[in-house]
């Protein structure tokens, strides 16, 4: 993988692909930072380097066509007040070239209007191209998407891979590659087929793997069958968080961990009566000396609503793309950086 230096940046248009794609509350602020934060190293290293920054990014699910509500408008506010420098919003159009701005930092409106961007089509790739010299793909979250905006411009210009893009990389293949021991993993939440091939990929790398959320459920009804050191909880009777049998388990292995991977909450950590499983995950995670790695939305969420986030090593903006890492694919967005 190439990551992008100071040195290569230097005097060059830089496209910045990151994820934009945050939750705004009902007068159209930004809620939650996350994502936009963790992109502020690769946006302060171009700042002082490149000679302009295109960034461009999507903002959820507006289906290859205009709609204001999914304007990356707010968004471009709030990560300018972030990182401190005027970032001019470019309106959305069609054809995005030529690009007619002399400021140092631009940002497109929402990718996915364009009916090419989720097809991969290669002319909004060849017009994205010809804004700048090279390419920088920070954007992790969506690393497993084939898109125009992810995939089709490293086929046409220089890649290479933002600061926060590496270190996902360096951190999850740490998991694959060379973890710690006695290793556990913490699987929760839902789609039993999102999670099963992560399960399939680390049952002979981890020590331990407990299984939580609604995934119980659904590996009950397809008649899954696993190895001992794959424990899958047991619910209590409103079937909505784990029971106490299962809280004690997920305990003692906590407690005697060395590297702890968790991605999804194992119970309805939303209602104060089937909070209890995530808030003993939570509460003893914060206990232990392991090295603590989380993903996907609502893991953050519950880590934050918990007050556990600051004591997490590394915290994964990947959500599916973490997922799928963890399984053994390759990414399309990875693969030509």
């Amino acid at each position: 993988m190439k990551t992008i230096t100071s040195q290569i940046a230097q005097n060059k248009k830089v496209l910045l692909r990151i994820d934009l794609d945050v939750p705004l509350d009902d007068n159209n602020n930004v809620e939650d930072v996350t994502r936009l934060t963790s992109v502020l190293p690769t946006l302060n290293l171009l700042k002082d380097s490149a000679s302009q920054i295109i960034i461009i990014g999507h903002l959820g699910r507006p289906e290859g066509q205009f709609n204001e509500k999914f304007s990356l408008k707010p968004v471009c506010q709030k990560l300018s007040e972030l990182l401190s420098q005027p970032i001019e919003f470019i309106p959305y159009n069609l054809d995005p070239t030529p690009l007619n701005s002399s400021s140092h930092f631009v940002m497109l409106d929402n990718m996915r209007f364009n009916p090419g961007e989720e097809t991969n089509d290669s002319n909004l790739a060849k017009q994205l191209a010809s804004l700048a010299d090279i390419f920088v793909f920070d954007a992790f979250a969506v690393s497993h998407r084939a898109a125009a905006s992810t995939v089709g411009v490293t086929d046409l210009i220089p890649s290479y891979a933002g600061l926060r893009v590496a270190e996902e990389v360096k951190q999850l293949s740490e998991i694959l590659e060379n973890p710690s021991h006695p290793l556990l993993v913490i699987v929760g939440g839902a789609k039993i087929e999102t999670k099963l091939p992560v399960i399939t990929n680390l049952q002979t790398k981890a020590d331990s793997i407990f299984v939580g959320g609604k995934l119980p459920h659904e590996i009950k009804e397809k008649n899954i069958s696993f190895p001992p050191n794959i424990q899958v909880a047991t619910m209590n009777a409103s079937g909505k968080d784990i029971d106490e049998n299962a809280k004690e388990i997920v305990k003692g292995l906590i407690s005697n961990a060395k590297m702890i991977v968790w991605n999804g909450p194992v119970g309805l950590f939303e209602d104060p009566l089937n909070q209890d499983g995530t808030l003993v995950i939570a509460e003893n995670l914060a206990l232990s000396n392991a090295k603590k790695i989380i993903g996907g939305g609502e893991t953050i969420q519950a880590s934050t609503k918990f007050g556990i986030i600051d004591n997490i090593d590394f915290v994964s903006v990947g959500g599916g793309a973490m997922l799928e890492f963890l399984s053994g694919k390759q990414l399309p967005g990875l693969k030509n950086i």
